[in-house]
């Protein structure tokens, strides 16, 4: 239910192209679906990883959600057409996002996991590599904005917009296998 409301909102914010806030309100629904639900303390009972790479998936989603939520805000809270603008802050979240999904997936591919979770894996790359898009997008808009051209940004600011909207699909597909996982015991 609450992703359908999200979803309303988002249609509805598109339909205003307040596209900030459809960036917004789509880092927060990443948090919401990302929140991570396998359990960690299955043995081992061969060369699979899959406890180390849930660990890492844990630990590395909490710091991307963190990421999206600061840039996010500082995004929500700025008008990057107005003189007073504050380029700085959000450029850096941006910067900041981009190396933390990038981390994320140089780290999840350390891992060698069961077929049982493999999909889950792949899912949560993809999730990731839209966040790193979503990150040079906003980073190109807002240095298009910084030179005044709003067109350009608005447009970079749209791209990352659908490489959220996809962030969320992957997060929720993510979000579905993980929850039919049964580590082996």
């Amino acid at each position: 239910m609450l992703i359908l409301k999200i979803v309303y909102i988002l249609k509805v914010s598109y339909m205003f192209k307040n596209k900030r806030t459809i960036i917004f309100i789509s880092m927060c629904l990443f948090i919401l679906t990302s929140v991570p639900i396998a359990s960690c303390s299955e043995k081992e009972t061969t060369n699979y990883q899959d406890s180390q790479w849930l660990a890492t998936y844990t630990a590395n989603s909490l710091v991307v959600g963190n990421g999206l939520i600061y840039l996010g805000a500082a995004l929500e809270n700025n008008n990057f057409t107005a003189e007073n603008s504050d380029f700085k802050s959000a450029s850096t979240y941006a910067n900041t996002l981009y190396s933390d999904s990038q981390k994320a997936m140089d780290d999840s591919a350390l891992y060698n996991v069961s077929p049982d979770l493999q999909n889950a894996k792949d899912e949560y790359q993809l999730e990731m590599m839209q966040v790193n898009s979503a990150a040079v997008y906003i980073s190109y808009g807002i240095e298009e904005y910084k030179k005044g051209n709003v067109e350009a940004g608005d447009s970079d600011f749209e791209q990352a917009g659908q490489s959220l909207k996809s962030v969320i699909e992957h997060a929720d597909r993510t979000e579905k296998l993980l929850k039919t996982y049964r580590p082996k015991n």
